[in-house]
């Protein structure tokens, strides 16, 4: 399909900031559409490729929305930072599957809530049993509006203090009749990531080598035993496509006290953490206050620190991972995994990113 000249810029920095994995398909109901190049790529990270492509989110429209362009599709209207124009585009096959959940789950509680049916939405009665809600006509907890705060929750930085973080990232908040905000954390099935934080200056370019430099993140990586030059040895033979073998530190010296901190920090306090376990039903952590985060994350132990390394194309990895686990005397702790590396295409390591296993 040929592009209409007034889109062509936009069109190429989108597939540029795909790295060629979504085409142009067609101008359709004023918006720009675009397929995936090869249908069996898995989800794309819409969010990083508008990044990439210089574009800011300013709303995404669900499917059959009014003002949506798709009855399929998530439709995301943007502003080009270059040129400051406004445009809608849809991506069709490629969204992102924790979004739809958001959209979906935001939609059917503003349906129940309108409707006075919120004694029928699975996720109000599971927050219902822990008295976070209730679902009593004109009882002082009875959610009467739902909004989503943010559209692109910022990066925040792993941190020795503690804060209340849930207007920061809340998915969705319900406003309740006595006039008190509840903050969600919504996750569905299949999502893991709890907290990704950037590390953007632990590492510079230097004669096409990335090597380590000091920055104010270095206490992350001394509190949880991370080698920065392992990092970076495995990264450069993973860009140079040389052989480095793989290494993973089975007893990495750690700060505890830190690395609890630090993970305490990634799930921050003042919200309710909601994940979608199987259909309509849901696992509920109570993260409201200081004391509930510390009951939820009590101790931690790290188990190995394994390093990027090179052995083949088929068997390589630019990623640093710290695995982890929590409540660690219980019979099943609860797994936690870091991730250093880099999202957004390129192999030097940018982002520290906390998930549940």
């Amino acid at each position: 399909m040929r592009v209409p000249l007034k889109f062509q810029a936009i069109v190429q920095r989108i597939i540029e900031g795909s790295q060629g994995k979504l085409k142009f398909g067609a101008v359709k109901k004023g918006a720009l559409r675009f397929n995936k190049t090869n249908y069996k790529d898995k989800e794309l990270d819409i969010f990083n490729i508008l990044s990439r492509a210089q574009c800011e989110i300013l709303v995404v429209l669900p499917p059959k929305e009014q003002e949506s362009a798709s009855s399929k599709f998530l439709t995301y209207g943007v502003k080009d930072i270059t040129t400051f124009g406004d445009y809608k585009l849809v991506f069709a096959g490629c969204g992102n599957a924790g979004h739809h959940f958001e959209l979906k789950t935001e939609d059917h509680i503003k349906q129940d809530i309108l409707s006075k049916t919120i004694e029928t939405n699975p996720i109000l009665i599971s927050l219902a049993k822990f008295q976070a809600v209730s679902l009593e006509l004109n009882h002082p907890l009875l959610p009467i509006e739902v909004k989503k705060p943010n559209i692109y929750p910022p990066k925040r930085n792993l941190s020795l203090s503690l804060e209340n973080v849930g207007s920061i990232i809340a998915d969705l908040s319900l406003t309740l009749l006595n006039g008190e905000t509840v903050y969600l954390s919504l996750k569905n099935i299949e999502g893991s990531t709890f907290s990704n934080n950037g590390i953007g200056k632990a590492f510079r370019m230097e004669n096409n080598f990335i090597v380590p430099q000091q920055s104010s993140v270095d206490g992350i990586f001394y509190a949880f035993g991370i080698d920065k030059q392992k990092i970076s040895n495995g990264c450069n033979a993973y860009q140079q496509k040389r052989y480095y073998a793989k290494e993973v530190n089975l007893f990495p010296q750690i700060n505890p006290e830190q690395v609890l901190t630090y993970l305490r920090s990634g799930f921050g306090y003042g919200y309710w953490y909601i994940r979608e376990q199987r259909k309509s039903e849901y696992q509920i952590i109570d993260l409201t206050t200081l004391s509930k985060l510390t009951e939820y994350v009590p101790n931690v132990g790290v188990t190995q620190i394994s390093y990027p390394y090179y052995h083949t194309e088929k068997e390589k990895s630019k990623q640093c991972s710290v695995d982890m686990a929590i409540n660690i005397h219980e019979t099943n702790p609860t797994k936690i995994r870091a991730e250093i590396r880099n999202t957004k295409g390129y192999v030097i390591p940018t982002e520290f990113k906390l998930l549940k296993k």
